[in-house]
């Protein structure tokens, strides 16, 4: 469960969604923007009808993109807030799949700190 810290407000999710920008992989668009004002990363998911019809399997969707998010959330720019948006069959990925596509995503738009991807 992401903490409460890491979650996005109802107003910044509004404006995250109208100012953002958008990156559309094959399993989630995220939409992220750069925030001053906050001091850590924050997230938002959305699983609408269009990714399953059942609310169990929505769910389970979003439980699983919060914890890929909650995975990054130490590696990633402070101000940034991010929402991520499921598509239809992410279900029938795993989990290590959807971790580097979301990573692949993440360090192409140049979201991550600069110290966080040294390796040693």
């Amino acid at each position: 469960m992401l903490s409460k810290k890491n979650r996005i407000s109802k107003i910044d999710f509004k404006n995250v969604l109208k100012f953002g920008k958008a990156i559309y992989g094959e399993s989630f668009t995220l939409f992220f923007f750069h925030n001053k004002n906050i001091k850590s990363p924050q997230f938002g998911v959305v699983a609408g009808l269009k990714a399953h019809k059942k609310a169990t399997k929505r769910n389970k969707l979003k439980r699983r993109m919060r914890e890929l998010l909650r995975l990054e959330a130490t590696k990633l720019k402070n101000t940034v807030q991010i929402i991520a948006i499921c598509k239809a069959g992410i279900l029938q990925k795993k989990f290590p799949t959807l971790q580097n596509e979301l990573q692949a995503v993440l360090s192409k738009w140049d979201l991550y700190n600069k110290n966080s991807l040294k390796k040693t």
